[in-house]
């Protein structure tokens, strides 16, 4: 039999919904004879304890029953029993490898390494254990291109730019409403998709990233190395507000030149060579708060 534990802090709400979750659809592929599973904390603090009420009604919402459960500690013994360890965060992680026999660390991963479809992702810098800027360097570091935010109480120039550095699509700073927080989320989401691996797609246009090649309805436009970049950041962060500082570092760097005009002169070659194409896609600025790249109806221009 295979057997599967999910490891959370506190078990009384990530794992045992996972366990849940997983027990599900074991179920459902009529594997419950081959595969056993459970979850378990890290620390005792809830040992004993049912399940957080808020995690119970979630479950609830989705046809999954966990009152029945309570929480435990993970044991010595556990690390020998299971096949699969699945953590929540990377602070379970860096735990349970401290605390596993070496024999058995290779079976401790990450939940989310098994996640491949999510479609945005949403992390705070101040974060127990490893910080958000550490998650987001190995989140790019292993290839992942999806959406990021930071959140972080931190409003210096330099936080942000070190947020943006690492590879945050977006940053918000605390306390912020609900809702620009969602309409950021959106915005990030429909971002450019990619078509194949040398090729970016926003609305009628596609940006190949081999030739530097911008194609739309009524043709097509080389780009420059400077042009090129520029688009490539745009078609990335579709729907992304993007301040000038963040645009002359990522595309020009320490070779940035002073003033944003420099910027202003790129964008407006590409505005003429979007228009030439045919492209139902514009640049669009904002007074204060930089430019984004945006699908736009009919014949609306920025």
């Amino acid at each position: 039999m295979i057997k599967v534990l999910f490891v959370c802090t506190g078990n009384i709400c990530r794992s045992p919904t996972a366990e849940a979750i997983f027990r599900k659809k074991v179920a459902e592929a009529k594997l419950d004879d081959v595969i056993f599973s459970d979850s378990a904390a890290t620390s005792g603090h809830h040992v004993g304890e049912t399940p957080d009420v808020r995690a119970q009604l979630a479950c609830r919402k989705r046809g999954l029953d966990i009152k029945e459960h309570r929480a435990r500690e993970i044991a010595p013994e556990d690390f020998a029993k299971f096949d699969l360890i699945l953590v929540m965060d990377w602070e379970n992680l860096t735990d349970l490898q401290h605390r596993s026999p070496p024999q058995f660390k290779h079976k401790i991963h990450l939940l989310m390494r098994y996640a491949n479809d999510y479609d945005a992702a949403i992390l705070d810098i101040m974060m127990p254990g490893m910080d958000g800027i550490e998650v987001l360097k190995r989140t790019r570091a292993a290839g992942k291109r999806l959406p990021i935010i930071m959140l972080t109480a931190k409003s210096e120039v330099s936080d942000k730019v070190e947020g943006l550095d690492a590879g945050a699509n977006d940053y918000l700073t605390k306390p912020f409403a609900a809702k620009e927080l969602l309409a950021r989320i959106r915005a990030m989401t429909r971002a450019a998709t990619a078509i194949d691996a040398t090729t970016l797609g926003v609305g009628n246009v596609r940006l190949d990233t081999a030739s530097y090649t911008l194609v739309g309805p009524l043709g097509e436009e080389h780009l420059a190395n400077r042009e090129f970049q520029l688009m490539e950041l745009f078609m990335r962060n579709a729907g992304t507000r993007m301040p000038t500082e963040r645009l002359m570092l990522e595309v020009w760097g320490e070779d940035a030149p002073e003033g944003a005009n420099v910027v202003w002169v790129y964008i407006s070659y590409l505005r003429k060579k979007l228009t030439a194409l045919g492209a139902n896609v514009v640049i669009r600025a904002s007074r204060n708060q930089g430019y984004s790249l945006e699908v736009v109806e009919g014949d609306e221009q920025a």
